[in-house]
């Protein structure tokens, strides 16, 4: 009976020992991976901000006018657009 009751012992401490173990490298997996896309969103955000300061000096209206004037652009007026109306047949 005692015999018995240390081999379930010693089959219980082998058995939790493995599981932890488990448990440990799947954690350690798991904080890579985590450091990994922390990495990459703080990438993706200073590549957001760069895009955006990049957006904004390409639309600042003073070079818009300077690109207008050296290709010689005027205003629209409203007999230069037209709509086009498929028929039905």
């Amino acid at each position: 009976m005692r015999f018995l009751f240390v081999l379930s012992a010693l089959l219980f401490i082998a058995f939790s020992f493995g599981t932890m173990m488990h448990i440990k490298t799947n954690v350690a997996v798991l904080l890579k991976e985590r450091k990994q896309l922390a990495y990459a969103h703080l990438q993706l955000k200073e590549d957001r901000r760069v895009l955006e300061a990049e957006l904004a000096y390409l639309l600042r209206p003073q070079r818009l006018d300077e690109f207008a004037k050296k290709l010689a652009l005027r205003p629209m007026i409203s007999g230069q657009i037209q709509t086009h109306v498929e028929e039905e047949v």
